[in-house]
């Protein structure tokens, strides 16, 4: 409330004029595109110069755990079960490299990268993050489109 226009859309092909946006927030979805240089650099288009990609990201240390190389990009699709809803996530596990890449390419200056560590009052209630006080499970970063 109040409601909000939405489109379904390729990441890599946004319905968006150039030049149109002064602000992208990717959260949990650079993960899933199958084509993360093309939805990069379809961000890039649709931002002003001066523009921020701003994402969150399932961490890559967190994907290679079942991943059969940390350098290898690979299909991680995943059963997912809550409140007896099934559902099937479809990641890909990509190096940290292949993120930064896309976005210089893109051109694109990174400026911010976040590795959160879970707080006490997230420990309180879920006990098991424990092991991401450890090792990261998410990356957050911004990066701002060059003239």
């Amino acid at each position: 409330d109040p409601p909000v226009d939405a489109a379904t859309a390729d990441a890599a092909d946004l319905p968006l004029p150039d030049g149109s946006a002064d602000l992208i927030v990717s959260f949990m979805t650079l993960q899933s595109v199958d084509d993360l240089d093309g939805a990069i650099a379809d961000a890039a288009r649709v931002l002003q110069t001066g523009g921020r990609l701003v994402a969150a990201i399932v961490h890559p240390m967190n994907t290679a755990a079942t991943a059969d190389s940390y350098f290898a990009e690979q299909h991680l699709p995943y059963v997912h079960e809550r409140d007896g809803v099934r559902i099937v996530l479809h990641d890909m596990h990509r190096p940290l490299s292949a993120y930064f890449t896309a976005l210089a390419k893109a051109g694109f200056v990174t400026e911010v990268v976040k590795e959160p560590i879970p707080g006490p009052d997230l420990l309180e209630l879920r006990p098991d993050a424990d092991r991401w006080t450890r090792t990261p499970c998410f990356l957050h970063f911004r990066a701002t489109k060059r003239s």
